[in-house]
């Protein structure tokens, strides 16, 4: 299992390597490690989007360079808010020079972890909530309006669920 340090070495070793300017969206507990330094390590580290072969090359030889394994794919599912990708910000714990990481907002990634509830994501989610103090009511508000591709409408939720 790798840490904040690990990804962090991979994401500035890729960097190095580009020779074109490039970015990915990092999701899932990569952010979860890397920018709320949740104590859990991972695997692997998903993206949201495809990313380019130049990416692809230059993180494999980070890996080697390394002497990693932590393979860097698009998330086969990734379901989150409505205008998530309007709120992706940028992961500035780095100075790059080439590679753009962006990530979901805290409230984003919240929402993307309800959609799975796997294994430790809602420990994943208590664990954001409390360290980044996100109010019950900013969480209600995106859920309500951004989440109807998931949930089903507000009248659809309330005959199927609520007396």
């Amino acid at each position: 299992m790798y840490g904040k340090k690990i990804i962090d070495q991979l994401l500035q070793e890729t960097d190095k390597r580009l020779s074109v300017n490039a970015s990915i969206v990092l999701i899932g507990g990569a952010v979860l490690i890397a920018k709320y330094l949740s104590p859990r390590g991972t695997m692997d580290v998903d993206t949201y989007a495809k990313f380019s072969s130049e990416v692809a090359e230059a993180w494999s030889q980070a890996e080697k360079s390394l002497g990693v394994a932590v393979p860097l794919s698009r998330a086969i599912v990734s379901e989150g808010p409505y205008n998530m990708e309007d709120r992706f910000e940028r992961y500035d714990d780095l100075q790059l020079t080439k590679l753009t990481v962006l990530i979901p907002s805290a409230i984003d990634l919240i929402m993307m972890k309800i959609t799975r509830l796997f294994g430790k994501d809602l420990d994943d989610i208590l664990f954001i909530i409390k360290g980044q103090k996100i109010a019950e009511s900013d969480l209600l508000k995106i859920f309500k309006n951004e989440m109807g591709h998931i949930t089903g409408s507000a009248d659809e939720i309330r005959s199927k669920y609520l007396l």
